[in-house]
């Protein structure tokens, strides 16, 4: 019976190191990798930062951040009526010339999860409306 009774020690004893085993390889693992969202995208920010009236038409400053809280570069936003436009290495992008009117940003960059907000121009008062993203 000891004989019995010592092989299941040492079996547990075998389970419990390789589960430690495990759950380091599965910490030093999970500490290296980027967080991702449940679809493996990693997710970005996008908002207005500023926004001007030249005269009667508006300028808005685009910025993007990282998972991280930092500038994202390479973004690009297509905005119906006015173009496609890419932030610059500190994740800006400068739009002016905008007629009053409202516009849909959509945001996107291979490996990160899109981004859609509205906003609308009204000069030259300064007005800025932002829509809620969908």
């Amino acid at each position: 019976m000891g004989h019995v009774l010592g092989g299941t020690t040492r079996m547990y004893a075998f389970y419990i190191a390789f589960m430690l085993i495990l759950i380091g390889m599965v910490a030093v693992f999970s500490d290296s990798a980027p967080p991702k969202a449940l679809a493996g995208e990693l997710q970005m920010n996008v908002f207005i930062r500023d926004m001007a009236c030249s005269g009667s038409s508006g300028e808005v400053t685009l910025q993007s951040w990282d998972y991280n809280d930092y500038p994202l570069p390479g973004v690009l936003l297509r905005i119906p009526k006015l173009g496609d436009f890419e932030t610059d290495s500190e994740g800006l992008a400068r739009i002016g010339g905008i007629a009053n009117g409202a516009y849909y940003v959509s945001a996107s960059k291979e490996n990160y999860k899109g981004r859609y907000f509205e906003f609308v121009v009204s000069c030259p008062k300064k007005n800025i409306a932002i829509a809620p993203e969908r």
